[in-house]
C-alpha cells in the first residue's frame, strides 16, 4: 500500500483539527432531557423549598428548554437521594439538594454514604443558627448563658432541631467550648424540627432552644421568645437585626447550616461548567435574593470548584466538633 505526500498531510491536518474541536464540543454540554432536582427529605421542609424555588427560577430565567422536576427521596439522612442519583453516574441531569448531613452522617458512623459519593456542584445559602429563650428567662443575654455554661454546663437544658450530632448540636458544642464549658456535659433534647423545640421551650421543659433562624420568626414576632445569640460572623438584617452575635458577646463561635447542590459521581467538567453558569444567574436574580431575605438566610454562592474546597474544609471542622462531643466514629 502506498500513500501520497499530499494524502499524509491532509490526514494529519484532519486529525489535528479533530483534536482541537473535540474539547470545544464537550464544553458545549447542556441538558438534553428533563432535569431532576433530588430532595433528600419530604415535601415542605427547607431543602424542599430550596429545590422548588430553584426549579421555578430555572424555568423563569429560561436557563434550559428542558423540564426541571423536583423529586423527593427522603430517608437515610440523605443517603437514599444520593444512591438514587448514582444510578445515573456521570449524568448531570440528576442533582441532589444537600445540607450538612452530607458531611456529618458518615463522621458519626450513621451509614457510610457521604461526600465521597457525590460531585460538588455549588453552595447556595447559609442558614444561621440562633439561641433563643422564653421572654421571661433569667438569661437576659448570651453572656449570661455563657457564664453558666462555663461554671456548670450540665445545669442548662437545651432543645434543638435535628438529630444529636447535627448542625444545631455542633453549633451548641462550639459555643459551649468557646465559653469555657464542657461540650460532653451538655444536657440536650433533639426534636424533629424547630417548631417542636419551640413548644418545649414555651412549656418550660427546657431553658434554651438552638434552631435555624427561620424556625423562630413566628414566636419572635409574637414576643414569646428572645434571641440571645447568633452563631454568625456578623449581625443579620431584617427582624433579627437587633440580635447580637456570639462574637460580639465575647464568645468566638461561628457556625451555620447551609444549602448546597451535588451531582452523582462522574459528573464531568463540561457538565459542571453548565451548572456553574446557570446557578450564577439564579443566585444573582432579584427573586432569589428576595427568597433568601424572606427566610433570614444569607447568600453564599460558590461554584463547583469553590464548593469542593468548602466541603473538604467543613468536613474537617465538623470532625473536630464531633470529637469534642464524643460522637466522632469515622
Amino acid at each position: 500500500m502506498t500513500y501520497s505526500r499530499r494524502g499524509v498531510i491532509v490526514g494529519a491536518l484532519a486529525c489535528c483539527a479533530g483534536l482541537r474541536t473535540a474539547p470545544s464540543l464537550a464544553a458545549d454540554w447542556k441538558p438534553t432531557r428533563p432535569i431532576e432536582l433530588i430532595v433528600p427529605s419530604a415535601a415542605g421542609g427547607g431543602l424542599d423549598v430550596t429545590g422548588r424555588v430553584l426549579q421555578r427560577l430555572m424555568h423563569d430565567l429560561h436557563l434550559t428548554d428542558q423540564p426541571v422536576n423536583v423529586v423527593n427521596k427522603a430517608g437515610g439522612n440523605g443517603a437514599i437521594g444520593i444512591v438514587y442519583a448514582n444510578q445515573h453516574k456521570g449524568d448531570a441531569h440528576y442533582i441532589t439538594v444537600q445540607s450538612p448531613a452530607l458531611l456529618i452522617s458518615p463522621l458519626e458512623g450513621v451509614g457510610s454514604i457521604g461526600l465521597k459519593d457525590v460531585t460538588p456542584v455549588a453552595t447556595l445559602v447559609d442558614e444561621q443558627i440562633i439561641f433563643s429563650v422564653a421572654a421571661n428567662s433569667p438569661f437576659k443575654t448570651g453572656r449570661d448563658l455563657a457564664a453558666k455554661l462555663k461554671s456548670d454546663t450540665s445545669s442548662v437544658s437545651f432543645a434543638m432541631s435535628g438529630s444529636v450530632g447535627g448542625h444545631s448540636h455542633i453549633a451548641l458544642a462550639l459555643v459551649t467550648q468557646a465559653a469555657g464549658g464542657d461540650p460532653r456535659a451538655l444536657k440536650v433534647v433533639a426534636y424533629n424540627g424547630g417548631s417542636e423545640a419551640v413548644i418545649a421551650l414555651m412549656g418550660g421543659h427546657v431553658m434554651v432552644t438552638v434552631t435555624p433562624a427561620s424556625s423562630m420568626l413566628g414566636p419572635l414576632a409574637a414576643g414569646d421568645v428572645r434571641v440571645i445569640g447568633i452563631a454568625s460572623a456578623e449581625r443579620l438584617t431584617g427582624v433579627l437585626a437587633d440580635a447580637p452575635t456570639w462574637k460580639e458577646q465575647g464568645v468566638p463561635a461561628v457556625f451555620s447550616s447551609w444549602r448546597a447542590l451535588a451531582g452523582p459521581l462522574g459528573t464531568t467538567p463540561p457538565q459542571l461548567a453548565w451548572w456553574d453558569g446557570a446557578l450564577a444567574k439564579v443566585t444573582g436574580a432579584a427573586e432569589w435574593q428576595k427568597f433568601v431575605k424572606q427566610n433570614e438566610w444569607t447568600s453564599d454562592y460558590r461554584d463547583s470548584t469553590a464548593a469542593a474546597s468548602f466541603f473538604a474544609d467543613e468536613s474537617k471542622r465538623y470532625a473536630a466538633a464531633l470529637k469534642e462531643l464524643d460522637l466522632l466514629r469515622a
